[in-house]
């Protein structure tokens, strides 16, 4: 994640067109819902696997992972039209 977001950032900075927006954007997102979200349900269930928990904890992963999709697509087609 960390390599993510310091390419997002450098491809941002060298051009801030609307694909390296998206990229700089999702990679944001992640930074955001891993630190607000995943970190703390990971906390809760590291020292006493609660079911509720880890269910929620893979039920919202689906957020991160739709996310690194968009990501992915995102540069996908960003390679494709140059």
């Amino acid at each position: 994640m960390l390599v993510e977001l310091l390419t997002s950032l450098q491809l941002y900075i060298i051009n801030d067109n609307f694909d390296n927006t998206v990229f700089i954007s999702c990679a944001l997102l992640n930074w955001i819902l891993t630190i607000v979200i995943f970190i703390p349900l990971h906390n809760s269930i590291a020292t006493r696997p609660i079911p509720h928990l880890l269910a929620r904890l893979t039920s919202l992963n689906w957020l991160r992972t739709l996310v690194w999709t968009v990501a992915a697509g995102n540069t996908f087609v960003s390679i494709l039209s140059q």
